[in-house]
């Protein structure tokens, strides 16, 4: 079973872009890995070029000397539909600002979760939790 989810960016208008994410949508994983590394507004926008998604990595783009197909992905690779499987390009959903994303992108993505890019941090949203957004953020532990 997939944990679906919505990944989000506000734009300068106040309209928000919106892609599909398939699998294991949940904070821990894909919060955190948008927390982790697409932490500035650059890193963000490379992800959501990519269009739809079916799982969420560390690394945006694949080494180019390994195969990275649907049957054999390379490990902490985000896995995009269009670029790694040759669908058709879904670049995502425009909503008129972070009301309207919260009221139809869990329809139109059946998502469990929305996440949103806005003034530099991450924000999610949790059907099954709270009516409320949280802010996303990593900790970082050192062990001695």
């Amino acid at each position: 079973m997939s944990t679906r989810a919505a990944i989000g960016i506000a734009q300068a208008d106040g309209t928000i872009k919106a892609i599909y994410l398939h699998n294991d949508g949940y904070p821990a994983f894909a919060g955190a890995i948008l927390a982790g590394w697409y932490n500035t507004a650059e890193k963000a926008e490379a992800l959501i070029a990519l269009g739809a998604l079916s799982s969420i990595g560390e690394k945006i783009e694949p080494d180019p000397n390994k195969p990275h197909t649907f049957e054999n992905r390379q490990e902490d690779v985000v896995f995009a539909y269009h670029r790694d499987r040759g669908d058709e390009l879904r670049p995502g959903n425009i909503y008129k600002n972070k009301e309207h994303y919260q009221q139809a992108a869990k329809e139109d993505f059946w998502a469990d979760y929305l996440y949103l890019f806005r003034d530099g941090k991450w924000f999610f949203y949790g059907f099954k939790i709270r009516d409320e957004w949280f802010r996303l953020e990593t900790i970082i532990c050192k062990q001695n």
